[in-house]
C-alpha cells in the first residue's frame, strides 16, 4: 500500500486553506486566478522538509512506500515547466535547474 504525496502549488485556494499560496513564480492558476507568493529559498526548504517528514510518517505508519505526484500541474510540475517557472536562480532557467526542486524532494523522501 502506497501513499501519494503532493503539493498543489498555485492550484491551492486561499479561501479554503488560509495559508499563502506558494509557487515557483507569480503565475496564477487558471481556475482560482489568485497570484501566488513566489517561493523564497526558505519556503523551498520548508516544503522539501515537509515531504521528508510525510514520507517518514508513511513509513512509521507501516505503509509500503510513497508515490510523489509530479503531474497535474502541481508544485513539482510547476517548477519543471518554463511556463510556470520564471525564476532566474538555481531553481529556474535551464532544465537541470528546473528539475532541482523535484530531485531535492525525491532525495529527501528516500532518506
Amino acid at each position: 500500500v502506497l501513499a501519494q504525496l503532493w503539493h498543489c502549488g498555485h492550484h491551492a485556494a486561499w479561501n479554503t486553506t488560509r495559508q499563502p499560496i506558494l509557487a515557483p513564480s507569480d503565475v496564477p492558476c487558471l481556475y482560482y486566478r489568485e497570484t501566488p507568493k513566489i517561493m523564497e529559498h526558505e519556503d523551498i526548504h520548508t516544503v522539501v522538509e515537509a515531504f521528508r517528514q510525510s514520507a517518514r510518517n508513511v513509513r512509521d505508519g507501516g505503509l509500503d512506500g510513497v508515490e510523489i505526484n509530479g503531474a497535474h500541474s502541481y508544485l513539482l510540475a510547476q517548477f519543471m515547466s518554463p511556463a510556470t517557472n520564471r525564476r532566474d536562480d538555481e531553481y529556474g532557467g535551464r532544465l537541470e535547474n528546473r528539475l532541482r526542486f523535484a530531485l531535492e524532494v525525491i532525495e529527501a523522501t528516500r532518506e
